[in-house]
This record gives C-alpha cells, sequence and structure tokens, in this order.
C-alpha cells in the first residue's frame, strides 16, 4: 500500500471539491454529493484558505438542491467543516 502525504491528500481533497462544484452546477447533485462527501472526509480540519473558499462555492453551488436528502447531508457536513 501507497502512503502518500498529507499534502498529496488536501490536494486531492480539493480536487474533489472543485469536482463536485462543477457536478452541482451541470446538474447531478446526487453524484456530487457522493463526491463532496469524500472529499470532505479526506480534508478534515481545514487551515487553508483557499481550501475553504473552495468548501464555501461547493456549499453556494448546493444551495439549489437543499432539499435533495443527500444535499442536505453535505450541506450539514460543510458547516461542521467550516467551523471554527
Amino acid at each position: 500500500m501507497l502512503h502518500h502525504s498529507d499534502a498529496y491528500t488536501r490536494s486531492r481533497a480539493i480536487s474533489g471539491t472543485k469536482l463536485a462544484t462543477l457536478m452541482m452546477h451541470t446538474g447531478d447533485p446526487r453524484e456530487a454529493a457522493i463526491t463532496a462527501l469524500r472529499a470532505l472526509d479526506e480534508i478534515g480540519r481545514i487551515r487553508s484558505r483557499r481550501a475553504r473558499d473552495n468548501v464555501r462555492a461547493l456549499a453556494t453551488a448546493a444551495t439549489p438542491h437543499r432539499r435533495r436528502p443527500e444535499v442536505a447531508e453535505l450541506r450539514r457536513r460543510i458547516t461542521e467543516t467550516l467551523a471554527p
């Protein structure tokens, strides 16, 4: 099993949030939520302003789909992730 550095994990997580944001905008909120939740699992505690901005953009993109259960769960997790 390969062990990657924390920087690699953060980079992959940031890429996941960006991909999920794009998916939210293009109309696949279920798959976007799955991708985003996986990314949030990897992101852990966010210290980077860029990463926080990406997660906020994801939250904004998810807003139109907030009534879908998987997106509601995602928005809850985003709130937890961004909490101080």
